[in-house]
């Protein structure tokens, strides 16, 4: 038996993303409003796993450069950029069209405290 409760909605938004994928649609509007859904709606342990798996590939630093105050690591853009080989100006794009697809938009830089 499978010791993680798996959200309707995480299921879902992960089916509606695989079809689209398998559509050759990965790169659309409504596969990252998928992904956003279902990365909403994934359990921590799925979270804790799919951040490990990209620290290990070097999509994303090692250490994040602050904290939120209720202790959720947060990255510079600049530093995924580079983790991606991308100019801080290619990331910036990317980041605004996903908001654009997802209507999702990223927390205020208040709320993060440097790492020291």
């Amino acid at each position: 038996m499978n010791q993680y409760k798996l959200s309707a909605a995480f299921i879902n938004a992960g089916i509606e993303y695989s079809e689209l994928v398998a559509q050759g649609l990965g790169e659309s509007p409504d596969a990252a409003r998928a992904f956003a859904r279902m990365m909403e709606n994934a359990p921590q342990s799925f979270m804790d796993m799919a951040h490990d798996a990209v620290v290990k590939m070097g999509l994303m630093p090692e250490k994040p450069d602050g904290y939120t105050t209720e202790g959720k690591p947060v990255y510079h853009l600049e530093s995924i950029a580079k983790c991606l080989g991308m100019s801080k100006k290619e990331a910036e794009k990317s980041l605004r069209d996903f908001q654009d697809h997802t209507g999702k938009q990223f927390f205020d830089v208040d709320d993060v405290h440097s790492v020291q």
